[in-house]
């Protein structure tokens, strides 16, 4: 990478190497071209702008403080909605303990609404943690399909992963629900 080029013209992996090496303008322009499309995704699943804006400031704030540990093999961008998606169910965690329905996770697994129980709404809450614990990539592609609605192409540009990869964490979730069920 010449030294002259411009900050804008820099690719995503320049960038992450000029943020690691601690350049100020480099996460201005990384500030400048994810901002929105973070905002946007963050505000498809936090109906509060103001509490939009705050979590945003925390994912560019953990970017910069934690920035010599970037790695510059792995996509920031994908890195950036990994840390705004972690956030976002950080937050549901502290304020609800009802983040995902039961509702949610039966059309998941194919059942209906309609069939659970009132004694299953404890299962729902013991599944809810489970889901909480599976590997955060796989929590990741689940949260973008089920709460943002986007479709796996368009989740495989949001991380900077193939289909094939978000095919199969999707088949890894849907098989540990499965045997949670079991």
């Amino acid at each position: 990478m010449s030294e002259k080029k411009p900050i804008t013209e820099c690719d995503d992996k320049e960038l992450g190497q000029l943020i690691l090496n601690g350049s100020e303008s480099a996460f201005r322009e990384l500030f400048r071209r994810y901002y929105s499309s973070l905002f946007y995704f963050a505000r498809r699943r936090v109906q509060d702008e103001d509490l939009v804006r705050d979590l945003l400031q925390d994912v560019f704030l953990k970017l910069w403080a934690g920035r010599e540990n970037l790695d510059e093999n792995k996509s920031i961008k994908s890195f950036l909605f990994t840390i705004t998606n972690n956030l976002i169910i950080d937050h549901f965690r502290k304020t609800s303990s009802h983040h995902v329905s039961f509702d949610d996770l039966a059309e998941l697994i194919s059942f209906r609404a309609d069939q659970v129980s009132e004694s299953e709404s404890e299962r729902a809450e013991q599944l809810r943690l489970f889901i909480d614990q599976l590997p955060e990539p796989i929590q990741t592609v689940y949260y973008l399909s089920k709460y943002e609605g986007y479709k796996n192409q368009e989740i495989a540009e949001i991380l900077g992963i193939s289909v094939k990869t978000v095919e199969a964490r999707m088949t890894r979730l849907i098989k540990a629900v499965r045997g949670f069920f079991s």
